[in-house]
């Protein structure tokens, strides 16, 4: 039979990441207190206290989560921003896909325009933004395994990552410009899961380092990252786990 990913991967998205590697700023941990109470009081209802736990642990580690982890039972938090002293990550289970758009606007509002430009964060080396989904198809795992190890009778799991760098535009148009664009492709078939995680991990990397975050293009960027998620990966998942089923 033929299988393959009807339209995009919409359907199959489970969570996403969003991120920022600057110049080291050890100054950001000596105000975590002051930080997160300026995310947490700013209004938005995506980085509210309703949302994360706001506790000494928060403080400690430079992490607020919707709930504290059971590190016995591995259950990690749904919902997690970290600030540490070169990177600030924001990793994120939404109810609904269709939050993701405002989920991203306040990222950029709170912590690249307010945050970083209050706590003077400069040296902007790269931005990175990961889509994450889960398909649940028997001929799509048959199909992977074929077309790498052949038996899949002896193989339970299995892991495919590879990445694409090209240049982007700016290093194209301008002179001592070196930006590149970091593509990395994850598939994965997991040992007790009938199904196969796919991520893309899209990264934008500044040569030289930027000054400032809102000289970051983060319009651009994210249309990117969407066009690439809608079109291409969908493109390459089906070319290589599609087909004769």
């Amino acid at each position: 039979m033929t299988w393959k990913i009807p339209g995009d991967l919409t359907e199959y998205f489970i969570s996403f990441a969003i991120g920022v590697r600057f110049a080291p700023n050890y100054g950001l941990g000596d105000h975590l207190g002051r930080i997160f109470d300026d995310i947490l009081n700013s209004g938005n209802e995506f980085f509210s206290r309703d949302v994360f736990a706001y506790n000494q642990r928060a403080i400690d580690y430079g992490v607020l989560e919707d709930k504290i982890p059971d590190r016995l039972a591995n259950i990690k938090p749904s919902k997690a921003l970290t600030i540490e002293p070169r990177n600030i990550v924001l990793d994120y289970t939404p109810t609904d896909i269709s939050e993701v758009p405002s989920i991203v606007d306040g990222f950029y509002e709170l912590v690249l325009e307010r945050l970083m430009r209050k706590y003077k964060v400069k040296g902007i080396a790269r931005i990175g933004y990961i889509n994450r989904y889960e398909i649940e198809s028997d001929e799509a795992v048959r199909m992977l395994m074929d077309r790498t190890v052949g038996n899949t009778e002896e193989v339970s799991d299995l892991y495919l990552r590879f990445t694409r760098r090209c240049p982007s535009e700016e290093s194209i148009i301008y002179k001592g410009i070196q930006n590149y664009q970091n593509l990395i492709y994850n598939l994965t078939k997991a040992v007790d899961r009938e199904s196969l995680r796919l991520s893309l991990d899209y990264q934008l990397h500044f040569d030289p380092p930027l000054k400032d975050a809102r000289d970051i293009p983060f319009g651009r960027f994210v249309g990117d990252v969407l066009s690439h998620n809608l079109t291409r990966l969908p493109k390459w998942f089906n070319e290589y786990c599609g087909g004769e089923a």
